[in-house]
């Protein structure tokens, strides 16, 4: 259980999570879409959902976020390095993403259009909504994903 609270522990909003004797925080500041490992592992399907629609990029990080990272993390520069390396580490892997799918080498499942809700929404009806978009959208992918895996009935 504390493996999946440190996979949900998010810089200064969440404290970092002890498992086995060292601290984590989410593996998304070092890895924001994890595809890279099934490939390496040699899977030659490899299925990706991604939680913003196509063309989203993240901005720069902003410097009063930098600040709250120097004050937090001011003893893990390294941390700091990463945290403000996420936006163009993301960027990059969207980028290959896009021409992976091109080529037939993976099958992403994304939002139709952008996603208002935010990292910390509480708002039940919001968050319901988004729930429901996301199914309707995994259903319209599904005969193309069948196809992709070769899958017959």
């Amino acid at each position: 259980m504390t493996a999946v609270q440190a996979s949900a522990s998010m810089p200064v909003l969440s404290r970092m999570i002890r498992v086995d004797g060292r601290k984590y925080l989410d593996g998304g500041i070092s890895m924001p879409i994890a595809y890279r490992r099934a490939m390496d592992l040699g899977y030659e399907k490899v299925v990706v959902v991604l939680t913003r629609n196509e063309g989203y990029r993240k901005k720069p990080v902003k410097p009063l976020t930098k600040r709250a990272y120097e004050h937090y993390f001011a003893p893990l520069p390294n941390l700091r390095k990463s945290l403000y390396d996420v936006p163009d580490r993301y960027n990059r892997m969207q980028e290959e993403l896009s021409r992976l799918e091109a080529e037939g080498r993976i099958f992403i499942i994304r939002p139709d259009c952008p996603v208002r809700v935010s990292r910390v929404e509480r708002d039940f009806k919001k968050l319901e909504e988004l729930y429901q978009e996301g199914r309707k959208v995994g259903a319209n992918h599904l005969e193309a994903l069948k196809q992709y895996l070769e899958l017959k009935e």
